[in-house]
């Protein structure tokens, strides 16, 4: 029941967040220049392999953290 309203408090708080930045309609000067000289491809690319890179160390120190639970578990069970 507690993980419902956290959810529901997520999802407004990104709706929230998101409808106020849609306010500001002048465009970003730096995002322009990225985009008219081409380099926006590259920072997307680096971007996306940092959150990549830090989605799999996640995903690996989950992996670790689960074995070492079992391991706990079995011994005092």
């Amino acid at each position: 029941m507690a993980t419902t309203k956290y959810f529901i408090a997520f999802i407004l708080l990104i709706f929230f967040s998101a409808t106020l930045s849609a306010q500001n309609s002048e465009p970003v000067e730096m995002a322009d220049l990225f985009y008219r000289e081409g380099k926006i491809y590259l920072v997307i690319a680096i971007v996306s392999i940092v959150f990549g890179g830090m989605a799999l160390y996640l995903f690996l120190m989950d992996r670790k953290i689960t074995r070492i639970e079992k391991k706990i578990n079995d011994k005092y069970v």
